[in-house]
């Protein structure tokens, strides 16, 4: 996380090789994303960070200046790993060495600003559940929207809710309300995550059973239902310049996956993602995180080493138990209750990427 309420950050990213993915990810309050790394901006050197109300001198040495709308502003590294055991170059990798973070008073050497402590708690997974505390969410919401820049669509809609006491800085309390009050806040805000969480179902257009990434992914503008949605089971969401995501909860026949049965998702050689860099296909546990495993495979990567077919096809096989020697290069070991399925496409080239359907094996 990088604070610049009171100054910008300077990023010296290393130079990597052409064949390998790396980003940083930089997304401000609302989850909106721009970035550093292969696609956006391969070329290594000093980058400068700032809010977009900065107006201080950029030093010599700088690049390229990234504005965001936020003072306060979340980093996420991600660096391509070729093995896990022999990738010399991705072990001494690292998000600290790969992209060096210093303050600009650092970087030049100057005195540093005085500075308020950061506040910062926000529990976001904990908003998600239905026993979610409201009265938390809001003194959360309260203390954060304090650090983004707001657009006059969202002043518009901000002061819709200033009665509700919800705005940038508010001391939230729930003891401001009467009973019946606040009865009806918490039942508002039931009624809202059911909402989200019904209306992810309409998240993407669905086709063969898969939900792809939104044309606004991570440029969410006034789209504040999207936005939602995403914060609710996607929240790091890439842009579809970045990568493309496509999520799968059910099989051919509509139902829930889960490791009682056996699945098997077959790519004929025009299915596989054309793209840049590399896609994946990932499992993940209702709770979004990976299913431990003694193999400890959560997924599979174009880049393993992936049985096919003499023409290029394959077969993926996504189940609980150990499969047949010969298809265990191919098998995503899953847990034995519900999980979902998750294919990323890093650096789409032909905009068509589209898994096969997930049959019941």
């Amino acid at each position: 996380m990088f604070d610049v309420r009171y100054e910008p950050v300077v990023i010296n990213v290393l130079y990597i090789e052409e064949k390998r993915y790396f980003s940083l990810q930089l997304l401000d309050i609302f989850t909106n994303s721009w970035y550093l790394g292969s696609i956006s901006n391969r070329t290594d050197g000093n980058y400068l960070i700032a809010c977009e109300d900065w107006n201080g001198t950029i030093p010599p040495g700088i690049k390229n200046v990234v504005r965001l709308p936020a003072s306060v502003i979340l980093g996420l590294g991600r660096i391509q790993v070729f093995d896990s055991n022999s990738d010399i170059i991705a072990q001494s990798l690292t998000n600290e060495t790969a992209f060096k973070v210093q303050t600009l008073s650092e970087f030049t050497s100057a005195q540093t600003p005085a500075i308020q402590p950061l506040s910062w708690n926000a529990p976001y997974h904990e908003a998600r559940t239905a026993n979610a505390s409201t009265e938390e969410f809001f003194k959360v919401f309260n203390l954060i929207v304090q650090y983004q820049l707001l657009s006059d669509k969202d002043k518009e809609v901000l002061k819709d809710f200033e009665r509700l006491h919800l705005g940038a800085g508010i001391e939230f309390s729930k003891t401001d309300f009467n009973e019946e009050e606040w009865s009806e806040i918490e039942e508002g805000a039931a009624e809202a995550r059911n909402e989200i969480l019904l209306s992810t179902n309409d998240f993407s257009l669905a086709e063969n059973g898969w939900i792809r990434s939104p044309e606004n992914a991570a440029k969410w503008g006034d789209d504040y239902l999207t936005r939602a949605q995403a914060a609710w089971f996607a929240p790091h969401i890439n842009t579809i310049e970045e990568a493309v995501y496509l999520i799968s909860a059910a099989d051919s026949q509509g139902d829930t996956y889960n490791g009682s049965s056996k699945y098997a998702i077959t790519f004929g050689k025009e299915d596989i993602p054309n793209v840049k860099y590399f896609w994946s296909i990932t499992l993940y546990r209702t709770n979004g995180q990976f299913f431990d495993n003694p193999l400890n495979r959560y997924g599979i990567r174009s880049i393993d080493d992936i049985e096919k077919e003499s023409d290029g096809s394959f077969t993926l096989y996504i189940q609980n138990e150990k499969p047949e020697a010969d298809k265990e290069k191919n098998w995503i070991p899953a847990p034995k209750v519900s999980f979902s399925l998750s294919v990323r496409a890093y650096g789409e080239i032909t905009k068509t990427v589209l898994p096969p359907v997930v049959r019941q094996d």
